[in-house]
């Protein structure tokens, strides 16, 4: 059977070109500061979760140090001499940065755990049958019950305080909270947000309060059932031997996108192998 995972669904829809080469194993030496950021708390609060004895800022601190490392042996293997101060200051300054969300984060939850939930597991994964030749893959950064119910805790990283409306019809959330229900294990609470702005002190007029943000998300059945019925078309095209594939450059940019360089030596005809051997490597 095939699989497809949650976040592969929705790279498909943003853009075929940034999902055929993610699927390639491409991924940059240099990878964009944000999103690795994002990816180093993520795996801090994992670790946190699974060690809640230890310091998450210590843990971040040792994520981060590994991190930049294994970039620049990359860049060394790949280019031939070291990164210059240019290109590795502002991987010292993320570590910086996070290790600061790290320790305003422990300061104001106290716990990696909120109040009142207890631990089933963490970054645990499922695979969800699509159809009888497809199955969808979820990950979720926990699973917690509360009251007799399971939450899926997800953790995430903002440069601006999220639209509520837009949490509550997250496309990502809806297909987690589907996952769960098809697993049938218990009564289903809902996701659990837990986001930490991408700041190490509030800005003025704002409390350090305002630098995290929890709040539960629930979907309808109605939601549900929609998305049962979508993921199946879905599944269709994106294991079909003649889908099309081309890039998508949305209104907002691709300035979150790891293949945005490579994307437009494609467009532009340029010296995409060139881009390819000494920007990227293989996963």
């Amino acid at each position: 059977m095939k699989t497809i995972s949650v976040t592969e669904r929705q790279t498909y829809k943003r853009c075929r070109r940034q999902w055929a080469l993610h699927k390639e194993g491409l991924k940059p030496i240099a990878p964009k500061i944000e999103l690795e950021l994002g990816t180093l708390v993520h795996k801090a609060l994992a670790d946190w979760l699974v060690n809640p004895d230890l310091n998450p800022e210590v843990i971040f601190d040792t994520l981060s140090i590994e991190s930049i490392q294994v970039i620049q042996d990359n860049y060394r293997s790949r280019v031939g001499y070291d990164m210059l101060d240019a290109e590795l200051d502002p991987l010292i300054e993320m570590m910086l940065l996070g290790k600061a969300m790290m320790r305003n984060y422990a300061a104001h939850h106290k716990t990696p755990l909120p109040q009142g939930y207890t631990m089933m597991s963490v970054e645990q994964q499922v695979l969800i049958p699509i159809n009888r030749l497809t199955k969808l893959e979820a990950t979720f950064d926990a699973l917690l019950t509360h009251n007799d119910r399971i939450f899926i805790l997800e953790h995430k990283t903002y440069s601006s305080r999220p639209n509520i409306q837009s949490l509550q019809m997250n496309d990502q959330f809806t297909a987690y909270l589907w996952a769960l229900q098809k697993l049938n294990i218990g009564k289903v609470g809902g996701v659990l947000y837990d986001g930490l702005w991408k700041r190490d002190d509030p800005p003025r007029g704002k409390m350090s309060s305002d630098l995290f943000m929890r709040m539960t998300i629930t979907r309808p059945q109605a939601a549900l059932n929609e998305f049962s019925r979508t993921i199946l078309m879905e599944a269709k095209e994106m294991t079909s031997r003649i889908t099309g594939i081309y890039p998508n450059r949305r209104w907002e940019g691709c300035y979150d996108c790891h293949f945005e360089e490579l994307c437009t030596a494609m467009t532009n005809g340029e010296d995409v192998n060139y881009i390819r051997r000494n920007k990227y490597v293989q996963s």
